[in-house]
């Protein structure tokens, strides 16, 4: 089991989980957060993707109110990821 899966599965929400990624250098960007989602979890649709390139990690002042803020991120994908690790046999 991947520690994104076993992230997920512990409760923590979607952006806890990729902010915990980014600290540990893990990944660097929304891409890169979206393409370990699509390597680790099978059937992961496209909504997830476009929502996590889509998220707004508040790390450019320049672009507040731009893309989905973690509420929202979390919102949009939080049920989903938890049902695919969930049903996951990695």
């Amino acid at each position: 089991m991947s520690e994104v899966r076993s992230l997920i599965k512990s409760g923590m929400m979607p952006s806890e989980v990729f902010r915990l990624l980014i600290e540990q250098g893990e990944v660097s960007s929304n891409a890169d957060i979206s393409k370990l989602l699509d390597e680790e979890i099978d059937g992961l649709p496209s909504f997830v993707m476009t929502a996590v390139i889509n998220w707004n990690r508040g790390v450019n002042p320049e672009r507040e109110g731009v893309g989905l803020p973690d509420e929202r991120l979390n919102e949009r994908i939080g049920d989903c990821l938890k049902a695919l690790v969930g049903s996951d046999s990695h």
